[in-house]
């Protein structure tokens, strides 16, 4: 039990999120009870979008030591004393301890866990289901070590509870910026939480959705990505959907592959327009040269009696007209 103890006091939830009340009881010694639940009455979260891995290699730890040396950290069901607990932390532990079961290891029918209740959380402004996400990620915080681009849903999410929770009366230190929160809790710079806020903020949908799967990707990696623009990213989705491929490169071969495309198009397009105004800007004269010659058709009616000077200008006229005529001819040819 000792041992547990030592494992509570040490949780940043225990330390950090929980009220004044829950707090002096901590300072005092009093950990929180240890229970042993059996796994039938445990669920997994439906919030808990952690990848769940390497389950075989947790069991046989489990095995060699004889024990979860972790407690889960469980919430009740519908409030009810008796019945169902959902896991917000521990969720490996518990698959482990299911196979060990399906083994026949019996012993491990049980799982020790903590009972968390969200009203002991001193987090002012967050709905229940937000306290669920904020306990989901700050346990897991603790017990794994995050990194690469599934940090950014991670961020995104923690900033703004982190935001949502000092706007209403959380009081997190005098200057204390959110970003370093979100820094200490995740155990990372506060380089990397600017990062992966700025790719959050930028990064096409369904390339985040991508990259949020793909543990492989670095959050360089990512970085670089939401600096390009939103079709780019996509092209790039397109072009290789595996992105635990992409590296720094391929992402400038493959931008710089995109804006010479843009450019192309870019250019055909103007060279279109340049010449739709040229026949435009004709049309109006063209149209007046066609009329004037149906004019003069209709009065050229056999028989008739011009002067010299009137003939003269006749002449003059059509030989105009077939200038004209010679030039739109060579345009459109």
């Amino acid at each position: 039990m000792a041992k547990f103890k030592s494992a509570i006091r040490k949780n940043s939830v225990a330390n950090e999120l929980l009220n004044d009340a829950s707090r002096a009881q901590l300072a005092e010694g009093d950990a929180p009870e240890i229970v042993f639940i059996p796994l039938d009455n445990l669920v997994p979260s439906a919030l808990n979008t952690y990848p769940i891995t390497d389950i075989d290699g947790l069991a046989l730890s489990i095995l060699a030591v004889g024990r979860i040396a972790q407690p889960l950290e469980v919430l009740r069901l519908d409030g009810s004393e008796l019945g169902k607990f959902k896991i917000i932390s521990g969720e490996r532990r518990f698959q482990a301890s299911r196979l060990l079961v399906g083994q026949g290891h019996k012993e491990y029918g049980k799982a020790p866990c903590i009972i968390r209740k969200l009203e002991e959380l001193d987090a002012p402004g967050l709905s229940d289901e937000e306290k669920e996400k904020l306990l989901i990620h700050t346990t897991n915080a603790d017990n794994r070590q995050l990194d690469g681009a599934s940090l950014i849903p991670i961020v995104e999410e923690l900033t703004r509870l982190y935001t949502t929770m000092r706007d209403n009366g959380k009081d997190f230190g005098s200057g204390v910026k959110i970003r370093e929160v979100v820094s200490q809790k995740l155990n990372i710079s506060t380089g990397q939480v600017g990062k992966a806020k700025f790719a959050a903020e930028h990064l096409a949908p369904e390339v985040k959705e991508q990259l949020a799967k793909n543990g492989d990707v670095s959050l360089n990696i990512a970085d670089k990505l939401a600096h390009q623009p939103e079709d780019v990213q996509k092209a790039i989705l397109k072009n290789i959907p595996d992105l635990g491929e992409l590296t720094a490169s391929k992402i400038e071969e493959l931008a710089e592959k995109r804006n010479e495309q843009k450019a192309e198009k870019k250019a055909v397009k103007t060279l279109q327009k340049k010449a739709d105004v040229t026949v435009s800007d004709n049309l109006p004269q063209f149209d007046d040269v066609v009329k004037s010659i149906a004019d003069i058709t209709e009065r050229l009616v056999p028989g008739i009696t011009l002067n010299a000077s009137k003939y003269g200008k006749l002449l003059a006229g059509l030989e105009s007209v077939s200038k004209k005529l010679d030039r739109i001819a060579k345009l459109i040819s």
